[in-house]
């Protein structure tokens, strides 16, 4: 098991090993259009796949559990991943609302930008080794393809009726987080009805999250949107998939130590993070 540590600690950790990603490959090209993704104030998905692990992990015979290195490459990984998706959305947003045109040069740095972000999510994760290694990549891969899918090869939106976002909310935040659950659990040792009970933990709070936000205050980067924020469809939603989750976790108490995520899960319905 990892040494615990506190969330700004998470958060520090992912964030120098983001930076060093970055610096050390993304070059001057596009040095400028990734300068601000080192400094955001929100880990969530690397910080669920940690506590993810050590929940089991805590649990486990300590020498099956995988070490602090491997847990944060895979937490970076995940973090890496969620910046390839936030800034296609901001590029779906902006294409939408015409700020845009498919042939400026800002576009086409924008969406190298972004393949550098993807390609370099999995070049983090191919730094596991040993048997566990390979789930993990499958887990990794269904959530990237499930966020890939979601934008699709139509016209972009940045607005979506109700059902439609909550569908983008499941396809992007809740696979994300089912991904970071499985991994965590996956490095972890996990028997496969914790992965199971993990999975739901981490794609029912995160699309109940991403919901929760739209709903909330607006945000300072464009991100796509309900066309009524304020629907009943989209509370509901949200309230369904923190049911299911919170279902989970009751039962993931039973052979695991869920303390620590239970207060992560608590903290963020509250959106303090």
């Amino acid at each position: 098991m990892i040494p615990e540590r506190t969330l700004p600690e998470r958060r520090t950790e992912i964030d120098r090993r983001i930076a060093d990603r970055i610096d050390a490959v993304a070059g001057e090209t596009l040095a400028a259009e990734l300068a601000t993704v080192p400094e955001r104030d929100d880990r969530w998905y690397g910080q669920l796949l940690v506590l993810s692990h050590d929940a089991v992990a805590a649990a486990s015979d300590p020498a099956e559990a995988a070490d602090a290195t491997a847990v944060n490459d895979a937490a970076t990984a995940i973090e890496l991943l969620r910046e390839y998706w936030a800034l296609r959305e901001r590029l779906l947003v902006r294409l939408d609302e015409g700020a845009l045109e498919r042939s400026d040069r800002e576009l086409t740095t924008r969406l190298l930008a972004s393949d550098f972000l993807f390609t370099s999510s999995y070049a983090t994760l191919g730094d596991l080794r040993g048997e566990r290694a390979a789930p993990c990549v499958e887990a990794f891969e269904a959530a990237a393809e499930s966020v890939v899918e979601a934008f699709g090869d139509g016209p972009p939106r940045s607005t979506l009726p109700p059902e439609a976002f909550c569908a983008f909310a499941d396809a992007t935040a809740g696979a994300l987080g089912r991904g970071a659950a499985v991994v965590g659990a996956t490095l972890a040792g996990a028997a496969d009805a914790e992965i199971e009970r993990l999975a739901a933990v981490g794609s029912g709070f995160a699309a109940a999250r991403r919901v929760r936000e739209a709903i909330g205050e607006p945000v300072d980067e464009p991100r796509v949107a309900p066309t009524s924020p304020n629907e009943r469809r989209l509370r509901q939603f949200a309230t369904r998939r923190r049911d299911e989750a919170e279902r989970a976790l009751d039962a993931l108490a039973e052979t695991a130590t869920t303390d620590a995520l239970e207060a992560f899960v608590d903290a963020d319905r509250a959106l303090g993070r």
